[in-house]
């Protein structure tokens, strides 16, 4: 600011100071600070130093910066969707999901069953349901099961006399083969532990026996990987019942080929 515009500046400040009589439409925008300290203040104002522009520069731009940029959003860090030229493999992809969901497959269930090699043993680890009708009750069924060729042998385990053989197939698990309604009717009604609801097992499987007369009144299942043993008992006026369920554990194995099953005599298989 010149000489000459501090002078006119300080005029005007001095003329707007005198009172006059008039009507006051307005607020006065003079008289906050004397006229005085004005003009007094314009006298010795002096151009600030270089440095101080550019730091006031610098300043104004970073707040400029800050103010006009946005925060990264969380949807941009969200995967976009597939565009429409990716549709058929999203179809694909979708369709093999729920195929594989929809069924049952074996083939994810392998790793889960036991493998029933030839001479393992296996013995009772719990006892899962006793009938009620049933006079006995305990954890040890009193057997041991020893795989056989296309059997399971039950022999005794204080006399080493076989029981029973149960025929299976190929040791090919299948599916398992009773409905909700059909398990419940096999128990009788009796429901008495959470290990007989089948709403409890995300695999349930079935090792088909023999068909024909050597048709045996077991049932080999694997719920969620452990081996089962279901025994049936029959009467003419209540049809084909469970009588007991027992989960195996394999305990060692035996040289099939150098053992004799023992049979009871007249016994024959």
């Amino acid at each position: 600011m010149s000489n000459e515009d501090k002078i006119a500046y300080s005029d005007a400040l001095l003329a707007n100071s005198v009172s006059r009589r008039s009507i006051i439409a307005c607020p006065l925008a003079f008289g906050a600070v004397s006229v005085k300290e004005r003009v007094r203040s314009i006298l010795d104002y002096k151009k600030p130093a270089f440095w101080v522009i550019v730091v006031a520069v610098i300043a104004s731009s970073a707040l400029a910066v800050f103010f006009l940029t946005d925060p990264k959003s969380e949807q941009e860090t969200t995967p976009l969707a597939p565009s429409l030229t990716d549709t058929g493999n999203t179809e694909t992809t979708l369709t093999t999901e729920q195929s594989g969901a929809d069924k049952e497959s074996l083939a994810t269930t392998e790793r889960e069953v036991p493998e029933l090699k030839e001479g393992a043993i296996y013995h009772a680890a719990r006892n899962i349901y006793q009938n009620p009708l049933s006079s006995f009750y305990g954890e040890d069924s009193g057997y041991e099961y020893v795989v056989i060729k296309d059997h399971i042998m039950v022999r005794r385990k204080d006399s080493d006399l076989v029981e029973k053989m149960i025929p299976i197939r190929d040791r090919d698990w299948q599916k398992f083969p009773y409905s909700e309604a059909e398990w419940e009717q096999l128990l009788m009604g009796f429901e008495f532990n959470q290990q007989l609801n089948l709403d409890s097992y995300q695999s349930k499987l079935y090792l088909p026996q023999k068909s024909g007369q050597d048709q045996t009144m077991s049932d080999v299942l694997c719920m969620d990987g452990e081996l089962w043993i279901a025994s049936f008992s029959e009467e003419s006026w209540r049809g084909r019942f469970i009588w007991d369920i027992y989960a195996l554990k394999q305990v060692g194995t035996e040289d099939m080929s150098k053992s004799t099953p023992k049979l009871e005599p007249g016994q024959r298989f």
